[in-house]
């Protein structure tokens, strides 16, 4: 009963990645990732049908459907490179360099063309030997080419996990990325197994490595069903986040740092009432949208919260080393040029009013 309710949930989710590969091609503003993502759910559909073909025992009355299965099997690895790729770095095309990942799939494609202009029964006896895992010449060669399809998709998925684990390091987009990194590793993990399955001749392997794969598929097509702004808020937010990491190519943003302390902390420039954030970029010869970038991805706050914390830094210090000292004339000497502002950012900072600050520490109950 379950593996009949298994294999109809592979069969099923076959067909449904094929009609979506086909809705991609009509998309109103149809873009290069829709492209790829064509590719991606037209190959994995056929796949499934193949593997649902070889669980079911169908491919050995039509050994002609094990057709370019390891052309696809070789390209599935690249294809969801490919597809993270866009995810991980949406704004940027797809360089040649990057296509050579697909340069392996002509070579099994060779294999593929000769098992098509074999004989039937040469057909059906390679399949046998090929799934039972029969040590035949040709066997070992057909194995080989899934031996490979496994090795390049697993360096390609480590290469990706080390990109986004590097990027949640930098504490990006949190959410985004661990949605990524957890499809990186359940797609690894269903090649694997699948690929694995034939190398041995498992069909259980084979049925779990698909079911895995129809699951994934079924999952993500009911979310964004159930959700259907969740792929779009998905993409939206990487390609913010590529925006962002955009603003700062070229920049050496250690140096920009430095700069921008020394500014602060020696040249006291804060205390400038009247100054902007094109001010201050053009003394670091940056624009302002990367300067502002800067200082909400290095300090967490915005620029005006940037300069007050500085200001407020300064009068603190004042309230205690010149307590007779009117609050209103520290406030205007580190750049405050209203009333209202100053209490506004001192109590944002240290929770209390100037007055409270200066009493409680003069009392000795504030550290």
């Amino acid at each position: 009963m379950f593996l009949s309710v298994a294999n109809n949930i592979i069969l099923f989710a076959a067909s449904l990645s094929l009609l979506t590969s086909v809705g991609q091609l009509f998309m109103r503003e149809r873009r290069e990732e829709n492209e790829n993502l064509f590719f991606l759910f037209f190959v994995l559909g056929v796949i499934l049908i193949q593997s649902h073909s070889i669980i079911t025992g169908i491919m050995y009355e039509y050994p002609a459907l094990f057709f370019l299965n390891m052309t696809f099997m070789s390209l599935l690895g690249p294809i969801l490179f490919r597809a993270y790729y866009y995810v991980i770095f949406p704004v940027t095309s797809f360089r040649f360099r990057h296509s050579l990942i697909f340069f392996p799939s002509l070579a099994v494609l060779a294999v593929d063309l000769h098992y098509l202009f074999l004989p039937g029964m040469e057909k059906t006896a390679i399949l046998r030997h090929v799934l039972q895992g029969s040590a035949t010449v040709a066997s070992r060669v057909y194995q080989f080419t899934y031996l490979l399809s496994l090795l390049e998709a697993a360096l390609l998925h480590l290469y990706l996990l080390t990109v986004l684990i590097r990027e949640m390091r930098d504490n990006r987009y949190g959410r985004i990325l661990l949605i990524d990194i957890t499809y990186t590793v359940l797609s690894l993990a269903t090649f694997s197994l699948a690929c694995t399955g034939i190398l041995l001749g498992s069909v259980p392997l084979i049925r779990t490595g698909s079911l895995m794969a129809a699951t994934l598929l079924i999952g993500a097509y009911l979310v964004g069903f159930r959700f259907p702004q969740f792929l779009h808020l998905f993409f939206v937010s990487a390609m913010t986040g590529k925006r962002n990491r955009s603003l700062t190519s070229g920049i050496e943003i250690d140096r920009v740092l430095e700069q921008l302390m020394k500014t602060m902390e020696e040249e006291k420039l804060y205390r400038e009432e009247d100054l902007s954030l094109q001010y201050l970029a053009d003394e670091l010869s940056i624009t302002p949208h990367q300067l502002s970038h800067i200082i909400n991805e290095s300090f967490n706050m915005n620029f005006n919260n940037f300069i007050n914390r500085f200001r407020v830094d300064e009068v603190r210090h004042h309230l205690l080393a010149t307590p007779r000292r009117s609050i209103l004339s520290i406030a205007h000497e580190v750049g405050f040029n209203s009333k209202s502002a100053f209490y506004a950012a001192f109590t944002h900072f240290t929770g209390k009013t100037p007055t409270q600050f200066r009493k409680e520490k003069q009392s000795g109950r504030l550290n």
